[in-house]
């Protein structure tokens, strides 16, 4: 090949790698563009030369913050997690490109295929545990609409969906090298067992996506409950006005006017609960933040919803936030009523989105029996964690409410994450969004009902949702895959580095 037509090739393949990185990450997420885009990735990384792969990589970082753009408001903060995250996938790629040369001379295509899948794997498990924005960077989110192939996550989590794309991956870059240049990978790669290698790929991929198929087909229909969410728009309550109840700076008579705001909106939310109640919902639940009130009111709108879910008699979840003016902190929590108006529990969100003035709460999820089946609950941030919320599965919740409040830059993907918590766990999930995608969904992912914020007049979600959930084992195993997978990576890199030995020995 020309030296013209092979700047031509890697000019092309640059363009097509930078606009399907686009689509695989950050706001405009695909379930097609991964399969396509990463394996261009790893064939630039891995056999590009040094002025390639130096390109290729200015050329991922930037398509990384273009995808991200709006998703983290901080400019500065944007820069340096995206970039954190672009650079460890850059390291990603080079130690692909480091290992699978060594372990392709010593232990074959097959074993090399294996080295990015591993390593991705590794990465993103680490990154869930340490990161502040725990999954938000992994793989795998971008399938949530691809439902046969998710179901494995009910096995593997998250994690073994990007093991697989990433494994894919790897193995079409093989493919694509021996089609494009068979006379210099010939010899190293060898026909026979990159033939081997993809059918092996390809049979067990089918297998995945038959197996789910199966899966979905088989689950058995249980009686439903219908339940309703209902959102009030606040966003006039949110933005510089709440800043200055949090620093202070309002005026006695501003924050009078404030407070006079949100009761507004209880009242709202109060009509609307009964509303849905006089409808047939005998669960109703309000989304995060909806319920704001100021320091010192918590115990009359706890009072007030014990007495509304008595006279209606339904199951009530409402959401305390309560604002400490003048001292920066808010508390977000969750209260569920039941129809003789208990209160069932009182949770506390677990976890904090940076810059987010909530204190932590104890990180354990709260259980209620109802009529319906046992029903847990978390709050917005917590369901990107996967290790938070397979307390859900360990109690074994029928359902999961996830009471949300989001913004316009991460509606819908925030909400579609939340699906790989459902199947995970196996439990029925109802998302109640503020200013996002309100969704409920099966323990098998399917989306029952969806509105969004800002493409309907009524916000209210009414779902008649399953009261049956399954055993799963990952709610079992937990993250065991993405363990053994990093262990695997470990194994082959102890096995490159020994035919590192070799061959520089006299």
């Amino acid at each position: 090949m020309s030296k013209i037509k092979q700047h031509i090739l890697t000019g092309t393949a640059l363009a097509a790698a930078f606009l399907l990185q686009l689509f695989s990450s950050g706001n405009w997420m695909s379930a097609s563009a991964p399969w396509v885009g990463l394996p261009i990735w790893l064939l630039l990384f891995r056999y590009g030369n040094r002025a390639i792969v130096s390109v290729a990589a200015v050329v991922f970082l930037g398509a990384s913050l273009v995808a991200w753009r709006g998703m983290i408001d901080d400019l500065f903060l944007r820069f340096a997690v995206i970039g954190g995250i672009g650079s460890l996938t850059l390291l990603l790629f080079l130690i692909d490109r480091i290992l699978v040369r060594r372990l392709v001379e010593s232990r074959g295509v097959c074993v090399a295929s294996f080295v990015f899948p591993t390593a991705l794997t590794a990465m993103e498990l680490i990154l869930t545990r340490l990161s502040p924005y725990g999954s938000w960077s992994i793989l795998g989110y971008t399938q949530s609409s691809n439902l046969p192939l998710i179901q494995m996550a009910a096995v593997t989590g998250v994690y073994g969906v990007s093991f697989l794309i990433g494994w894919v991956s790897s193995v079409l870059c093989f493919l694509v090298r021996y089609a494009f240049a068979p006379e210099e990978s010939s010899v190293s790669l060898g026909f026979h067992r990159v033939r081997l290698l993809v059918v092996s790929c390809f049979v067990l991929s089918g297998s995945i996506f038959l197996m789910g198929t199966v899966r979905m087909t088989l689950s058995q229909e249980t009686p439903s409950v219908r339940v309703a969410g209902i959102t009030v728009d606040m966003s006039h309550s949110r933005g510089d006005v709440l800043h200055s109840v949090f620093d202070g700076s309002i005026s006695k008579f501003d924050l009078k006017t404030y407070d006079a705001e949100l009761s507004k909106i209880r009242d709202e939310l109060f009509e609307a609960t009964a509303r849905e109640a006089h409808a047939g919902a005998r669960l109703v639940l309000w989304p995060e933040t909806n319920g704001a009130i100021l320091a010192g009111q918590n115990d009359s709108l706890l009072d007030r919803a014990a007495r509304t879910a008595k006279e209606l008699r339904i199951y009530l979840l409402i959401t305390p936030t309560v604002i400490h003016p003048g001292k920066n902190r808010m508390d977000l929590r969750a209260a569920l009523f039941g129809p003789d108006g208990s209160l069932l529990f009182d949770y506390d969100k677990t976890t904090v989105v940076p810059g987010d003035p909530n204190i932590p709460g104890p990180g354990k999820l709260p259980f209620a029996m109802t009529s319906f089946g046992k029903v847990s609950a978390a709050i917005c941030f917590d369901g990107d964690f996967p290790g938070l919320i397979r307390q859900a599965g360990q109690g074994r919740a029928d359902l999961l409410l996830l009471p949300s409040s989001d913004w316009r830059e991460i509606d819908p993907v925030h909400s579609r994450m939340t699906v790989f918590r459902a199947i995970e766990n196996g439990s029925n999930l109802f998302r109640q969004t503020n200013l996002g995608l309100s969704l409920a969904a099966d323990y098998n992912g399917r989306v029952l009902g969806e509105t969004d914020h800002f493409r309907a007049s009524d916000r209210s979600l009414v779902v008649q949702m399953p009261t049956s959930g399954v055993w799963t084992p990952y709610s079992a195993a937990g993250d065991m895959f993405s363990w053994l997978a990093a262990i695997g990576f470990l194994i082959l890199l102890t096995l490159a580095m020994k035919a590192n030995v070799r061959r520089s020995e006299p």
